[in-house]
């Protein structure tokens, strides 16, 4: 209770989704989302999400056009249990300019 009474909870604004303005929705073609999940679960949210998540950054950094769009599960409690890995992780993903959160209900 001490860890997050001392720290508070994580500050995170709202980073909207990046949507080009000029694509507009063209049903004769197949759409698909990469979704990383588990991000209920904050021993990965902490380890092998957070361990992925910089591997992306770097390669994102080095072969931009590599970089496709990916989604991440996040749990809403994550921000009040470990805020600081919660405001590293949504870093990381601005960082990568491809990617993007899925907060969980």
């Amino acid at each position: 209770v001490g860890f997050y009474d001392k720290l508070g909870p994580a500050e995170l604004p709202f980073v909207p989704p990046k949507v080009e303005a000029s694509k507009k929705y063209d049903s004769s073609k197949v759409y698909i989302a990469l979704v990383v999940g588990d991000g209920d679960n904050v021993w990965h949210l902490k380890h092998s999400h957070y361990e992925l998540l910089q591997q992306r950054k770097e390669k994102c950094a080095s072969e931009p056009a590599a970089c496709y769009p990916m989604s991440w599960t996040i749990s809403p409690e994550a921000k009040r249990i470990i805020p600081d890995m919660v405001n590293a992780l949504f870093g990381m993903l601005k960082d990568t300019g491809a990617d993007d959160r899925i907060v969980l209900p």
